[in-house]
């Protein structure tokens, strides 16, 4: 279970996040939406620095957009496509491969 409890962000005169709380129990999964710039990938970052802290990992951090700044965030360097992941065995045979998303482990590799 993930525990998070009164998270505020902001940059400047942007608040991003303002006594945010929530929790994800084990086998959940859970997606974000949003406009852009509204916090979607700081939140991202906070919680695999946090998780990175407390010893956990290694963690692998997929950013749906490949255009986006998760990689950054992190302070690490973009992994593969999504697509060339499939591309080198995991994709059933004549399946399509995504372009979609960049994929990245954090800390030990996966």
């Amino acid at each position: 279970m993930i525990q998070v409890s009164d998270i505020d962000k902001a940059y400047g005169q942007q608040v991003l996040f303002d006594k945010v709380s929530f929790s994800i129990n084990s086998g959940e999964r859970i997606g974000l939406i949003g406009r852009n710039g509204h916090g979607k990938t700081t939140l991202c970052a906070l919680l695999v620095r946090s998780l990175r802290e407390l010893g956990a990992g290694p963690i692998l951090a997929v950013d749906a957009d490949p255009n986006s700044n998760l990689a950054e965030a992190l302070g690490v360097e973009p992994g593969k496509a999504l697509a060339d992941i499939r591309e080198q065995g995991s994709t059933p045979e004549g399946s399509p491969a995504s372009g979609i998303g960049r994929v990245r482990a954090v800390g030990d590799e996966i």
